[in-house]
């Protein structure tokens, strides 16, 4: 079920087909098989909070892009009328399970409306693949990310500018993060492991979506 809280709900609104309001934030991981972690919920939901910093405690073995992204659709088919939706998916590594199903999934978005941005995180992954995955959605693109700058960059690009108020008509979106949870997750990045940088991008992301709906 999709949760809001009911300060923020009040504030939602619908024009021309369009919700605006508060954006909703979910959270699902992946590895040999995909599963929630958080449904879409409000930014200040604290089990956002708790799901990113307890990422490591799901790590599995597999990379298995296609389950990633058939559990983020499913969770998007249920988001509220006139809410734009944006899946995010982020792997460090090459999809070795379910590889053949993966298009079926994608054009199933594109089907759906829902936007599919990629993150190659590190310096090895399939780039390739993940330039035609995003290609095939409406807008979607790819992102090459080595940094929690870069990482917390990608996450920011397309949100609503700092110090946004009731007044100002943002179309409320959905957002989606598809997180690989494959082991080469636990490697080092700036000094730490790469889920502790993807810890902290998120957070950020959730800091600045309360900025600016609070």
């Amino acid at each position: 079920m999709f949760a809001t809280s009911s300060r923020l709900t009040s504030r939602s609104g619908r024009r021309g087909g369009r919700a605006f309001g508060p954006d909703l934030v979910g959270l699902v991981g992946f590895h040999t098989t995909g599963f929630g972690l958080v449904p879409p919920c409000s930014a200040f939901d604290h089990r956002l909070q708790e799901a990113v910093g307890s990422l490591p405690s799901h790590s599995g073995w597999g990379t298995n892009l296609t389950a990633g992204l058939r559990e983020s659709l499913a969770l998007l088919g249920k988001a509220p009328p006139g809410y734009l939706r944006r899946l995010w998916l982020l792997t460090d590594g090459y999809p070795n399970v379910e590889v053949d199903g993966i298009f079926a999934v994608v054009a199933a978005a594109r089907a759906a409306w829902v936007n599919i941005n990629t993150i190659g995180f590190g310096d090895s992954y399939d780039r390739g693949l993940l330039e035609r995955i995003a290609a095939g959605t409406h807008r979607g693109r790819f992102v090459p990310v080595q940094s929690l700058r870069e990482l917390t960059n990608a996450l920011l690009a397309d949100q609503p500018p700092k110090g946004a108020s009731d007044h100002w008509h943002h179309r409320a979106e959905v957002t989606e993060l598809a997180l690989d949870l494959s082991p080469s997750m636990l490697g080092p990045m700036e000094g730490r492991t790469k889920l502790a940088v993807v810890e902290e991008a998120v957070t950020r992301l959730l800091a600045f979506k309360q900025r600016c709906f609070a």
